[in-house]
């Protein structure tokens, strides 16, 4: 079930993040009429943020059920520091945009140290043939945003096609098993 749950919202986290980082100014574009550049700049490394966020939601999870809160809170309490350092440094000179990069940097390193931290402690078998399939849906997830957001030329229409792209992409390297997941949903309705 756990890497069911790593799959799930990895799939997830890292397709919304790129979508909306590759679709940035027409977002923009819907939810504001002024500084929408300036937005569009800062929206993607926000958006990334939900990746490492992710990783906490599944690895905290685990590191808190077998009770090493103490673990868990020095590795908030540093990503806080790093984050208010970066904060001081980058938002005199490049304001929203050096919060923005702050952040991500301060979540990926709490995200990633939770991996880390869950791994020692489980002492889980790395599965390198499950990181290779990741990797080959990242890459495939990147090229298929890149490829319908220059090719369609409604934005809209190439959002949602890629969407579609992305789950028949997910779904043939087998990382999402789309009549599993219908059988799952089916028996919690019962």
């Amino acid at each position: 079930i756990l890497k069911l749950s790593i799959t799930l919202l990895l799939l997830f986290a890292t397709t919304v993040s790129v979508f909306c980082a590759i679709f940035s100014k027409e977002l923009m574009g819907l939810m504001y009429t002024q500084h929408v550049g300036e937005s569009a700049l800062v929206f993607p490394f926000l958006m990334f943020c939900l990746v490492p966020i992710s990783l906490t939601y599944i690895f905290g999870t685990l590191v808190t059920a077998r009770g090493n809160l103490m673990s868990l809170s020095v590795l908030a309490a540093v990503a806080m520091i790093i984050n208010v350092v970066m904060n001081l440094v980058l938002i005199p000179r490049y304001q929203a945009l050096g919060s923005a990069v702050s952040s991500l940097v301060s979540q990926s390193f709490f995200g990633l140290a939770q991996v880390f931290l869950a791994h020692y402690y489980f002492r889980f078998r790395v599965d390198y043939k499950y990181l290779l399939k990741i990797a080959l849906f990242l890459c495939g997830l990147c090229f298929l945003a890149f490829i319908v957001r220059y090719l369609i030329a409604s934005w809209s229409l190439a959002f949602l096609s890629g969407l579609g792209l992305v789950l028949i992409w997910a779904s043939l390297l087998k990382l999402l098993d789309i009549k599993g997941l219908i059988f799952i949903l089916r028996e919690k309705q019962v």
